[in-house]
């Protein structure tokens, strides 16, 4: 019944916006989940609230299908925020690092619905304990190098000393370089980027880092929805 609906037409602003922008390239399975699991859980065509408890149980759906679709939703919001950091030009350091953060969290969220979804054991709801446990489940089994240098990175960037980079002067402008996503170890000591030649491939610029990163974080979550669409 749900399947009549689609993003481009009843989603709501952010969904919309986010299926011309980047969800029907890039996650397009997005749509297939919000068809089957999100769209029965509200009150379409009327409104895009959710039912309450027992508008539910009348379709054979509860609590945990709110708790799915509130993950849902919070994983494109994050998305979102890095679609746009990630296209605009000369990112400042906040900005990189907001949506290195928003990156990861993506992929926390994704993992805990996933993990939630497609284990056997009955996760408590609304519980952020039961939310992490999920989430270490899905990724110990599921998990792969290529998100670990995301990870790993953004890590290096909250809790290390801060990347470095090369400055390179242009007629008119400065382009900044970093380190690449499975580089970054290789120049904790800032004087080897220093010395680095300009058009060296360990360096690209944030804003292609960012865009490396999304490929493997959407590439990932895209083909693993698969398994609860």
């Amino acid at each position: 019944m749900s399947n009549k609906y689609v993003l481009e037409k009843d989603g709501d602003h952010v969904e919309q916006v986010s299926w011309s922008l980047f969800l029907r390239k890039d996650f397009p399975l997005y749509e297939k989940f919000w068809q089957d699991k999100v769209a029965p859980t509200t009150n379409r065509p009327s409104n895009n609230g959710f039912k309450t408890n027992e508008e539910l149980s009348k379709i054979g759906l509860g609590e945990k299908d709110i708790l799915y679709a509130e993950l849902h939703y919070t994983i494109l919001s994050h998305l979102l925020r890095v679609f746009e950091l990630k296209n605009s030009h000369n990112l400042t350091d906040d900005q990189f690092i907001e949506a290195l953060v928003r990156l990861c969290a993506a992929i926390d969220l994704a993992e805990e619905l996933l993990g939630r979804i497609c284990s056997d054991r009955d996760y408590e709801l609304w519980s952020a304990r039961a939310g992490i446990d999920a989430r270490r489940a899905w990724r110990s089994q599921h998990g792969n190098d290529d998100l670990e240098l995301v990870r790993n990175y953004r890590n290096r960037v909250l809790h290390g000393a801060v990347v470095p980079k090369v400055k390179i002067n242009s007629p008119n402008s400065v382009h900044t370089r970093i380190p690449k996503l499975d580089k970054i170890d290789e120049y904790l000591d800032w004087r080897k980027v220093m010395v680095l030649n300009r058009s060296s491939d360990d360096i690209i610029s944030p804003e292609e880092l960012l865009s490396d990163a999304w490929k493997v974080i959407l590439s990932y979550i895209n083909d693993n929805w698969s398994h609860i669409t």
